[in-house]
């Protein structure tokens, strides 16, 4: 598991890449379409607190944007003894803020868009917008993000290139 405080300064990214959050049905369907074909673990079924989104490179000669990736947020998972202890959180104290932690749930660059850098590019626009975007759809500021990965499967570069702290 990785963590990231939600107020870490912003990386430069290109000025062609932007972040929209999906909030109509069609759109959030696209992408988790394009995630059910691609990433190992589908899209899956977040329950709860949800926030879709998709990084889109614009084109500017053809007018055009193009999905270069997909994310999905959800809620923290319930009780991970590392980011607890790590936070210093109580089981009361996790029963009562532990809504102030986002996880992110699924990350996708699709093969036909990836190329250097582009990842870490993408998930640093979107961290840098998710604490307001998740105010906006769910009414309240999340101050930390978790995410897992499978060591068998990815080396975790990504995530030590955008800051984040190992924690187990």
């Amino acid at each position: 598991m990785v963590s990231l405080s939600l107020n870490s300064p912003p990386i430069q990214a290109s000025r062609d890449i932007t972040i929209r959050t999906a909030t109509e049905k069609l759109e959030i369907s696209q992408l988790r379409a394009v995630l059910d074909e691609e990433h190992y673990l589908k899209a899956g079924r977040p329950a709860g607190h949800v926030l879709w989104q998709g990084a889109y490179e614009e084109d500017r000669e053809e007018g055009t944007s193009k999905l270069v990736a997909v994310f999905c947020w959800g809620g923290a998972a319930k009780r991970l003894k590392d980011r607890d202890v790590w936070i210093g959180w109580d089981a009361v104290s996790c029963a009562n803020r532990l809504k102030l932690i986002v996880q992110l749930r699924r990350f996708l660059v699709p093969d036909a868009s990836r190329r250097p850098n582009l990842a870490s590019c993408c998930l640093a626009l979107a961290l840098r917008g998710l604490a307001e975007q998740w105010e906006l759809r769910h009414g309240f500021r999340p101050l930390l993000a978790e995410s897992f990965h499978d060591p068998a499967v990815h080396t975790g570069t990504l995530y030590k290139a955008t800051n984040w702290t190992a924690l187990g």
